[in-house]
């Protein structure tokens, strides 16, 4: 997508083209600076029409100019990417996250400091 304020102005655009309003719920969006503290559910974000595990979003622009992004409150931007994660077996999930599965013996502790340190050997 680019840099913070490419990602900042497309952001800006979304929300003048759709009034600020959310693509999947139609809530109205707030539209500000980040600051500290717990982001609000109203707050707006981009989110990707297509799943970053959907197959067809990798191909080349079939439609000239197709929008690949919508504005999205955060709310339905953090379901959506909790739903697609939990459709995905469990095998795949740690497959991808580099998740080395230990034995169930080991101490958590045992496993930070002898294994954690070396895991990308295992793969």
């Amino acid at each position: 997508m680019g840099g913070h304020r490419q990602l900042q102005k497309r952001k800006i655009r979304l929300w003048n083209e759709n009034g600020g309003q959310c693509h999947w719920c139609g809530i109205q969006t707030i539209l500000g600076k980040k600051g500290g503290g717990r982001i609000p559910a109203r707050w707006a974000t981009i989110d990707h029409l297509r799943s970053r595990h959907n197959p067809t979003r990798w191909q080349i622009q079939c439609i000239p100019q197709e929008e690949r992004t919508v504005l999205a409150c955060y709310a339905c931007n953090n379901v959506r990417s909790q739903e697609e994660e939990l459709r995905i077996p469990i095998e795949e999930r740690r497959r991808r996250s580099g998740y080395y599965p230990r034995p169930k013996s080991w101490s958590d502790r045992l496993w930070r400091l002898l294994v954690h340190p070396f895991k990308r050997l295992f793969y």
